[in-house]
């Protein structure tokens, strides 16, 4: 194998000082990029084209896992926040539920313990998300469960017994699916059905060595069937292919990663307050923007 490349991040690109910085999203149209900070409940956006001074951030009344567009309307996002998929005004803040995760059956006091912490869309608009134990509540135990929205707004639970889930992927021939549970330092892989969203054969596709574990895998976007993936604990990310190191990217203190995902589209058929049809298209993070280069 070749020598491992290593990217050194020199600076942040914002200082903003998040406390749980997460969910990237690019909006191609805009050339805008927002993302959210869950503990401190903020979302930030700013225009790629102006640079840091055009950052804007706005208080959330929810904490916020993930986030995606809705094609056709401005103003307003679909996100994953702290009882299940919701609405949200970006100018206000303000959130309308349109899908809750809980119920009875979970027993009393989950809904207020849980929160959801990443997501993603398959290639058939489903949106995938994982909930886990709220920090501000309880301490992360293994309650967790990672969720699939379907198109009409049908809700599984594919995954239990979850602690903190990461980084949904998939790869390029639509045949497999990688999931990550941080405190299990494992990136999982399952066989993938993308005409029903099925997933099956659950097994280990990286074990990461860190401390940390790996907190997320997110598929790089490559056409390759076989194409690299992005993990990255706390202190540094690795890019992989074949659950073999290509290599690494080094974070000067206080100074967090970037992790990029492939983009995709989710159409929701379904009934909302102004009855419409929706693309979204969600990403996750973790930490604030940094600068790259490559030695």
């Amino acid at each position: 194998m070749s020598e491992i490349k290593k990217w050194t991040v020199s600076e942040p690109y914002l200082k903003i000082d998040c406390g749980l910085g997460e969910a990237p999203f690019w909006e191609r149209s805009s050339h805008q990029l927002r993302f959210v900070d869950i503990i401190k409940q903020k979302l930030h956006v700013i225009d790629l084209n102006q640079g840091p001074s055009s950052l804007k951030s706005v208080d959330l009344d929810v904490p916020v896992g993930t986030t995606a567009d809705i094609e056709g309307i401005d103003g307003e996002i679909i996100v994953g926040a702290k009882h299940g998929y919701a609405l949200l005004d970006i100018k206000t803040g303000k959130h309308e539920y349109i899908k809750r995760l809980w119920d009875e059956s979970d027993g009393p006091g989950k809904e207020e313990r849980m929160r959801f912490n990443d997501g993603a869309v398959d290639s058939r608009g489903r949106y995938w998300a994982g909930a886990m134990n709220d920090p501000k509540v309880h301490e992360p135990t293994d309650e967790g469960v990672l969720f699939r929205l379907d198109p009409d707004l049908k809700l599984h639970r594919m995954i239990e017994k979850v602690t903190i889930p990461n980084g949904m992927g998939w790869s390029a021939d639509d045949k497999r699916m990688f999931f990550t549970d941080t405190p299990t330092k494992n990136i999982f892989q399952f066989d993938y059905d993308a005409a029903t969203g099925e997933i099956s054969n659950r097994r280990v596709f990286f074990h990461c060595e860190s401390e940390e574990g790996p907190l997320t895998v997110l598929r790089w976007m490559s056409r390759a069937v076989s194409g690299p993936l992005f993990m990255g604990p706390a202190r540094f990310s690795e890019c992989h292919l074949k659950g073999k190191s290509l290599g690494r990217s080094l974070f000067r203190r206080g100074v967090a990663h970037v992790l990029d995902s492939l983009e995709r589209t989710c159409l929701l058929r379904a009934q909302w307050r102004r009855s419409r049809a929706s693309t979204l298209s969600p990403r996750s993070m973790e930490g604030i923007y940094s600068k790259f280069t490559l030695e």
